[in-house]
């Protein structure tokens, strides 16, 4: 008579539990439930279902929590999945048929494990073992990605169940957090117990699932040489060389050469079969089409295409003249690259992609955009949920703008239209700046997702912005040359100049844009930033930038940043109790106030915004709330001096350990942190804080400190006099020195008067000796 025990170990897995335990309580005739640490409703949906839960506590090695669950269960064969696996209705009325017919020597048996995407669509199947023998000799061995032993040998006699399948749902959930965990657990374990080969297959996965192609083809060659084997997924490895070999730029050649070393040049072709027949029997149902448009994109398309791919079912690349390797790293991944000559219009460019794209819905992001994975895949659930709705033609989401040159620095954000249905009657329009707009009398019908979904954007970063303002700056006058200029040019030729640092023509433009009554929707609020912007960079007069900021907060009366922008030139004019008031509603709207769908630089004023909070509560003698308010302002932005000052202007006087607990909490050891703490600090004192940070400086960075410094920090005041007199008499022998050597004339007047009554003499002797 058959037994089973199904084991499963948990964490915070409250939302799949419950369906878990349904199930698999159709095949099992006992459930042990590991808990690892819960801190959501896990444990009381599984004593609901009156299943036994049992702790483990986790000490980061999956094996030793399997083994524990394996000592609890009492069934003569043992069920082990994950969570968020089940088995298929077909299957779970096999299960217990094919258990019965394995050979008493055969101890494991292996199913075909399928991904499940967020659409409930197949991705990927792999066959793995999930049902062994309850004997006490089979353990598992390994922190992570865990196998089963034999009396510590291992298992080649396996049953292959190839008509029982079990889904798997946790394929694109936190896939990168769960990455960087197996990659710290197989590092830690390498680390403290030597190096183990049977990890390096599952670490060149890690790698090619986060990006760093290179790494993953070094481990997934150092697998192969081993010559170890992957039980149920013996080529996987090699799929994983071969599309990380893709992925970092090498051509069909490159790859089949490594190929042909290890036999396997036949998987080549065959993986590109699979790929073709696999997208053959998409055609028909494509959900998602992503577009772009590229030329020399080959720095950003990697990063494009690693967001991209689990989002889209195809992706359409347009390239209008590439000279770099751009083509060959798109084609290399496997999707479509289409050639489109260049003819100054991005509006046919777009209008082309369009036209090659099956989906029933369009992302068109540009190549140094993406959408981070989280919230790629809330869109995707969020486009799902209105496909089925009439009145929604297309998704306008935030678009973020970081400086990757500045270590992805908030800049602004503002709202775009980059999501929608695939018709022939929304085309693009316009040769640059272009719009998508209905044709054929066709009303686009919007919805704006206000939650945290984001599309980054890089393009704006220090190292490319002038290129790309002269040249939208070019077509812009192209346009107008053609077709004379309309306030619709306006705003575009004042971000242009703005990015060329010509900021009278920015102001010029900015009022020109306002004064035509035209609005940019979704960036509303942007023309008059820039020419806030513009006063403030030009030099202009407090009074014309008070103006414009009062024209802002009259036109947009909810939007906090006009309301920050107020009444820090409100303060700068010592009119505090307006300060407070502008402050306040500030403050009130960003916090609890319903966000604008419109541009917002926001996030890069708070540290202004919490620094004049600071001030203000100076003034007022409340010093715990200045304290606090500078503390905020420089976890914003670390290296805000004026909000330092303030700090340590209400610090300064208190024990070493408060102040150096305090600003713990807001520098880290890197260089960049120290340094800027030490010219701080300098201003102030040199005594214990100064030398904490100058021995943490040196420890943490490899860098020496002047040593009058430490000397004075330590009030070693001889030994810093000596010191000094030291140093000055090297710099009079080398000033002496280099004069007669050169014979400067004109510098020994100089020299003299500076040097004491025995140098001169020196120096007499020396200009006569060398003369």
């Amino acid at each position: 008579m058959v037994k089973i025990s199904a084991c499963v170990i948990v964490k915070n897995e409250e939302k799949n539990i419950k369906d878990y335990l349904k199930r698999i309580g159709a095949v099992a005739d006992e459930i042990v439930v590991v808990d690892t640490g819960s801190t959501d409703g896990t444990r009381r949906v599984a004593e609901q279902a009156h299943v036994k839960v049992y702790d483990f506590l986790w000490r980061d090695d999956f094996s030793a929590a399997k083994n524990f669950a394996l000592g609890k269960a009492t069934g003569n064969w043992i069920l082990f999945l994950d969570a968020d696996e089940y088995f298929t209705d077909e299957s779970t009325a096999l299960i217990r048929k094919n258990i019965a017919a394995i050979e008493k020597n055969v101890k494991i048996f292996m199913c075909k494990l399928t991904n499940i995407n967020e659409r409930g669509k197949s991705a990927k199947s792999v066959y793995v073992v999930r049902g062994f023998r309850n004997d006490s000799k089979l353990r598992y061995k390994g922190k992570v990605h865990e196998q089963l032993f034999f009396d510590d040998r291992e298992i080649t006699d396996i049953a292959v169940m190839s008509d029982v399948e079990i889904y798997h749902t946790g394929y694109q959930k936190n896939i990168e957090e769960k990455l960087r965990r197996n990659l710290m657990l197989m590092n830690k374990d390498i680390a403290e117990n030597g190096d183990n080969p049977r990890y390096y297959s599952a670490i060149a996965d890690c790698y090619y699932g986060l990006g760093d192609y290179n790494k993953a083809i070094v481990f997934a060659r150092k697998f192969i040489k081993s010559g170890l084997r992957a039980v149920g997924g013996e080529n996987q490895v090699f799929y994983t060389l071969i599309s990380a070999m893709r992925l970092s730029g090498k051509n069909s050649e490159e790859i089949l050469a490594v190929l042909d070393k290890y036999g396997k040049s036949n998987l080549y072709g065959k993986m590109n079969s699979e790929k073709l027949s696999d997208s053959e029997k998409e055609k028909s149902d494509i959900f998602i089409s992503a577009c772009v448009i590229v030329k020399n994109e080959e720095k950003n398309i990697q990063r494009y295409l690693k967001y991209m791919l689990p989002l889209a079912n195809e992706i359409i690349v347009v390239d209008t003249g590439s000279t770099d390797n751009t083509r060959d790293i798109a084609r290399n991944t496997g999707v479509a690259v289409y050639e489109f000559t260049w003819c100054n219009d991005f509006a046919a460019a777009k209008n082309f992609a369009l036209d090659k794209a099956k989906g029933k819905w369009i992302i068109f992001l540009d190549a140094d955009e993406y959408f981070p994975k989280e919230d790629g895949v809330k869109l995707v659930e969020y486009v799902n949920g209105h496909d089925a709705d009439s009145a929604v033609d297309a998704v306008v989401c935030r678009l973020t703008n970081i400086d990757a040159d500045r270590n992805d620095e908030f800049i602004g954000s503002f709202y775009q239209l980059r999501i929608f249905r695939n018709s022939s009657d929304m085309r693009y329009v316009g040769k640059i700046h272009e719009s998508l707009q209905g044709k054929n009398g066709k009303i686009i019908k919007i919805v704006v997702l206000k939650d945290n979904i984001n599309i980054m954007h890089t393009g704006y970063s220090s190292s490319v912005m002038r290129e790309k303002a002269e040249r939208n700056l070019s077509l812009l006058e192209k346009e107008i040359a053609d077709n004379g200029e309309t306030p619709k040019h306006y705003a575009y030729l004042a971000d242009c100049y703005y990015s060329m640092q010509d900021y009278e023509r920015v102001i010029s433009y900015s009022k020109k844009f306002i004064d035509s009554g035209m609005n940019m929707i979704g960036a509303e609020t942007n023309v008059y930033m820039r020419l806030i912007d513009g006063l403030i960079l030009a030099k202009h007069s407090n009074g014309e930038i008070i103006e414009a900021i009062e024209l802002a907060v009259n036109k947009f009366p909810d939007v906090p940043d006009f309301l920050f922008m107020k009444s820090f030139f409100l303060f700068k004019k010592q009119r505090y109790k307006e300060t407070e008031e502008y402050l306040s509603r500030a403050f009130n709207l960003w916090r609890t106030g319903e966000k604008p769908v419109t541009s917002s630089t926001m996030p890069r004023l708070l540290s202004n915004v919490y620094e004049t909070a600071g001030a203000l509560a100076q003034l007022k003698g409340d010093f715990p709330k200045a304290v606090n308010y500078f503390i905020k302002s420089l976890k914003e932005n670390r290296y805000n001096v004026s909000s330092f000052n303030g700090l340590y202007k209400n610090i300064g006087k208190k024990n070493s350990n408060l102040i150096i607990k305090t600003l713990d909490k807001i520098y880290s050891t890197n260089t960049k942190d120290m340094t800027f703490l030490l010219k701080m600090l300098g201003q102030y004192t040199l005594g214990l804080v100064f030398l904490h940070y100058c021995d943490l400086f040196q420890d943490k960075c490899g860098t020496d400190i002047s040593e009058e410094y430490i000397l004075l920090a330590r009030k070693e005041y001889i030994a810093v006099s000596d010191f000094l007199v030291k140093e000055l008499v090297d710099k009079y022998k080398k000033l002496m020195l280099e004069a007669l050597i050169n014979k400067d004339v004109n510098k020994y007047e100089t020299i003299y008067a500076i040097l004491p009554e025995v140098y001169k003499r020196i120096f007499n002797q020396g200009i006569e000796s060398f003369n």
